[in-house]
């Protein structure tokens, strides 16, 4: 009995000493390699299923007939020299729902015409960068479904029925992309808190950048020209359009059942119709209408014309009041109906002001500071090596002076 329990306990250490080595065996985390295709893999969807997160995989140059090519995993996919993937009028051709994915320097095309075809489709995406690729002849040239926080950059998307969508995605960075010969360049459905950005948005038969019940987005910096309507917004609230160029459309600006918008310092000229409202109510300041055939259409709208005095208006090239005060705001308002002024119209056109940087951000207060700053630890540097001059030392209270003198 005692051996069986001896036994009997040995064994119980040793099943308890494996199992603690199962449990603390942990996994081998690769490093990030670089696959090629073809030299590697033939395809870049073979490529992406062998390649591990972080992976970078390089695409040599050449025409690659590829379709609904799956990004399931956090790889960078770089376009070496002239790629082009060609769809083959399938669906999609990029479809990518990792996150921490990016895909640069790609020429892509022929998905399915019709929809819903896509070149590049983000679905639940998070943290992509699409950057300097060409996407040209499908049914949605870039998509975002349900995508956030991903980054559109410096893309040429042309010749799609729809460029750049956005449909329930927030916080993307849309910018430096070139959006031609689309029917509607860049618009947004049910999304929130993007940003567009610098884009140059040019003859697109339909529309240029529309806002279908999105909220509190920024449209910035814009060149928007030649299209049936520039910036469009339908049940959008809270938005900003600010510092956006919008010549030679039918209808530049227009808003309908959307307000608490900041429409600023936009250059509106050589349009049909400037801007024009529909049961809407929001904030028009330091804009410049020029050479517009009709500047304000309106309907069961009041608005918010100027930002005060001295701040001023908007500028209308067809205001004929005066300035006797000579202070560059009318002396009497710019009336557009019964409800809606402008209370401080501008003389002349306005021209950002560029503020002034603080006192210690200018490079004249910094080189001096700096020259200071060197000559006092010069300073400092010199006085601690300089020796200070020696002394005979004192004899002490009680100490007899021996003077030595010749006998």
């Amino acid at each position: 009995m005692k051996k069986k329990a001896v036994s009997g306990i040995m064994l119980t250490l040793l099943l308890i000493d494996m199992s603690a080595l199962t449990f603390n065996i942990k996994p081998i985390k690769t490093e990030p390699t670089t696959l090629k295709v073809p030299d590697d893999y033939p395809t870049i969807q073979e490529a992406i299923d062998a390649a591990n997160p972080e992976d970078t995989i390089i695409v040599s140059e050449g025409t690659y007939a590829e379709s609904n090519i799956y990004v399931w995993k956090a790889v960078t996919l770089i376009a070496e020299g002239t790629v082009t993937v060609d769809g083959l009028y399938e669906r999609n051709v990029f479809s990518i729902s990792a996150p921490n994915v990016t895909i640069k320097g790609f020429t892509v095309k022929n998905s399915n015409p019709e929809y819903p075809g896509m070149g590049i489709s983000l679905v639940g995406a998070r943290n992509v960068v699409v950057e300097g690729n060409t996407v040209t002849n499908n049914y949605y040239g870039i998509e975002l479904y349900y995508s956030v926080n991903n980054t559109i950059v410096n893309n040429t998307v042309t010749n799609n029925h729809e460029g750049i969508e956005l449909f329930y995605s927030q916080n993307n960075n849309i910018t430096g992309n070139n959006a031609e010969n689309n029917w509607g360049a860049i618009p947004f459905h049910r999304s929130h808190n993007n940003t567009v950005a610098y884009n140059n948005v040019v003859n697109n038969s339909w529309g240029a950048i529309g806002l279908r019940e999105s909220h509190d987005n920024n449209i910035l910096g814009n060149n928007v020209t030649y299209s049936w309507y520039g910036i469009w917004l339908n049940g959008s609230d809270g938005n900003n359009i600010a510092q956006n160029g919008i010549t030679n459309t039918e209808y530049s600006i227009g808003l309908d059942r959307s307000s608490r918008n900041n429409i600023i310092q936009n250059n509106v000229a050589n349009n049909e119709h400037a801007i024009g409202f529909k049961n809407s109510s929001n904030n028009v300041y330091h804009n410049n209408f020029i050479n517009n055939t009709e500047q304000v259409y309106i309907e069961d709208s009041v608005n918010v014309w100027d930002n005060g005095y001295p701040s001023g208006g908007n500028y209308w090239d067809d205001y004929t009041g005066e300035d006797a005060n000579g202070d560059g705001i009318g002396d009497t308002p710019y009336v557009i109906d019964e409800k809606n002024q402008d209370n401080y119209p501008l003389m002349s056109p306005w021209i950002p002001v560029e503020e002034t940087p603080p006192l210690w951000m200018q490079w004249w207060f910094r080189a001096i500071t700096a020259a200071g700053i060197a000559v006092l630890v010069g300073a400092v540097y010199f006085l601690k090596k300089r020796k200070p001059p020696t002394t005979p030392p004192h004899p002490q209270e009680g100490t007899d002076i021996i003077s030595v003198t010749d006998e």
